[in-house]
């Protein structure tokens, strides 16, 4: 998670028209913002780890309160970047930087992030006022990066496609402005795909999503075949991902709670907490809550993906429904507006990998029991790596009580210049709680004396009605140490990936699967069709009809049929359709 401290909120000398910030700007009076330097300390020392100074443009800062900062930061944060020589972070589009900057830059480890779309006139969209002021601002944001770079400060950059520099015609320019900057000794660049908040910026400037798919096809096949050292983020984190590797990727694939945003934790520069800019479509900067609340994450998984849902898209496990900032109808309940865009590059790097003879995630018998296991984390409240839980299936461990260390390094929300590092440091803990919490759940033995683990299907350690007594039903991941019902005719399963081996028939439960049909125990084995937990457990996360979040209760349920994961949809699915 990157921490930004944001000193004169969103100010900035530029005005781009297509920048997320104008919504918050044309909603505040950003002239009148003032920062307290104690309170932003502590702030920071509150939450503990390394920090980006942000905007707006950071550089309107006076240079000594920037020392100050960056004194701090060295001081206190030191020991939090590992493997990696720089400590301090700084995001700003470089125009006004100076020697004096650099000679600062230098003294304290920081590394910068820059922001530009191309050369000259291409990078007409860092507007500054007038065109001729706009190109004098280009030309020194261009030569202070080299500046830089010559001055071996780990230096990356974010560009932003729009409609001009996304023209068939420019790409060669573009692809040349990249080896120019390669040759400099630029290592990293983040490539984004404009964000509108409105309907007049997407019609002035935006990108058909045909053309945007071929685009970054076309500079996916530029940095595979010309590029030598210099590496776009989506290209380096996707294939991973699809090997069932997240824990390395950048901050749009990780799922955020719009409260409580996974990829940044904002403080302002009065030390108040908020969260990623991307989500303040309405103009506010909503104060960040204490704890997570994943229902984006449960309600794209089972909402169809004509009702702006990602139900059944093999990968979701990589993309999460992608970042807030571009939803459907700017709403966080939707997933990106980009999805088919998106899965065309999903699709690129999918069949590459199968070329190289490997089988990604997306297309493994193991795909839906890593979704389960993930659900239920989501379901319960954590934030957990798709890496550990397929780690954990393949190597026939639980997935649900995963217990290993693995610091989350998932890349630069602001993509500033660390390549093998992230300022983010998670306690020692397998899961992605920004805070760095570990909520152990269910580690009483249950008053039924079973003494084993939580069952997955949340009913509590009463019989159900049907007589399956605790064992959890084709949830796919859960263990079933709870004695069985004969009328199985089959051994208790586990995990969801073991086969049967008592050589019987299987006779089908008796609740239904989604659609009415019947699932039989044969589903259950080696994961190929692994069922979905029972959505009686989700609904009462919602509902809180005597179920909470981290808590069983034991509470009879009936076996009606569940609608599995259908039945927490329903109004998420109207709201939809309602827009």
């Amino acid at each position: 998670m990157t921490i930004e401290v944001c000193p004169l909120a969103s100010k900035c000398n530029l005005s781009c028209p297509y920048c997320y910030e104008n919504v918050v700007r044309d909603t505040n009076d950003i002239d009148t913002v003032s920062y307290d330097m104690e309170k932003m300390k502590a702030a920071l020392l509150k939450v503990g780890a390394s920090f980006t100074i942000f905007g707006g443009e950071p550089l309107l800062v006076p240079i000594n309160d920037l020392e100050e900062l960056f004194k701090f930061g060295l001081e206190k944060f030191d020991n939090s970047c590992q493997n990696n020589s720089s400590v301090n972070t700084i995001q700003t589009n470089g125009v006004l930087i100076t020697d004096e900057h650099i000679d600062l830059f230098k003294k304290y480890r920081v590394c910068i992030g820059v922001s530009m779309d191309g050369p000259d006139d291409l990078n007409d969209s860092r507007w500054s006022g007038t065109l001729e002021k706009t190109r004098e601002t280009t030309k020194k944001s261009f030569e202070n990066t080299k500046k830089l770079l010559a001055a071996g400060i780990p230096t990356s950059m974010i560009m932003t496609y729009y409609k001009k520099n996304a023209h068939p015609d420019v790409r060669p320019r573009m692809k040349q402005w990249f080896k120019d900057l390669e040759a400099a000794g630029l290592k990293q660049s983040r490539i984004h795909i404009m964000e509108w908040s409105c309907e007049t910026i997407k019609n002035n400037m935006g990108i058909a999503i045909d053309e945007m798919a071929t685009l970054l096809l076309d500079m996916a096949n530029f940095q595979k075949n010309e590029l030598k050292t210099l590496s776009f983020d989506l290209f380096t984190d996707i294939p991973p991902m699809l090997m069932g590797q997240d824990n390395n990727s950048t901050c749009v694939w990780h799922g955020c709670d719009p409260m409580h945003t996974t990829s940044c934790h904002s403080i302002s520069g009065q030390g108040v907490s908020s969260n990623c800019g991307h989500v303040n479509k309405d103009g506010i900067e909503w104060l960040r809550t204490e704890d997570h609340r994943l229902e984006r994450n449960l309600a794209l998984y089972h909402t169809p993906q004509e009702y702006g849902g990602c139900k059944d898209c093999r990968f979701y496990l990589m993309c999460k429904g992608h970042c807030i900032g571009p939803s459907i109808d700017y709403d966080w309940r939707n997933k990106t507006r980009l999805c088919e865009v998106w899965k065309s590059v999903f699709e690129y790097h999918e069949a590459q990998l199968v070329r190289e003879g490997k089988e990604p995630l997306s297309l493994s018998v193991y795909r839906k029991s890593v979704e389960n296991a993930y659900i239920h984390h989501v379901g319960e409240g954590r934030h957990p790596f798709v890496s550990l839980i397929y780690d954990a299936i393949k190597n026939n461990k639980d997935a649900l009580s995963i217990d290993m260390v693995q610091n989350f390094q998932h890349g630069d929300h602001n993509d500033l210049g660390h390549p093998n590092n992230h300022n983010d440091v998670h306690n020692n803990i397998a899961y992605a709680n920004s805070d760095g919490g570990h909520i152990d759940n269910h580690i009483n033995t249950h008053a039924d004396g079973h003494g084993d683990v939580a069952h997955a299907d949340g009913h509590g350690d009463v019989a159900h009605a049907d007589g399956h007594g605790d064992v959890a039903h084709g949830d796919g991941y859960g263990l079933h140490t709870d004695a069985y019902s004969n009328d199985h005719g089959d051994v208790p399963h586990r995990d969801g990936y073991e086969a049967h081996s008592d050589g019987h028939d299987d006779i089908p439960h008796g609740d239904e699967q989604l659609g009415g049909k019947k699932h039989t125990d044969a589903s259950h084995s080696n994961l190929i069709e692994a069922m979905p937990y029972h959505g009686d457990r989700l609904a009462g996360i919602y509902s809180n009809a005597g179920i909470q979040k981290n808590n069983h209760t034991n509470i009879a349920h009936e076996d009606v049929p569940h609608q599995d994961s259908n039945i927490i949809m329903v109004e998420v699915q109207q709201e939809c359709k309602n827009g």
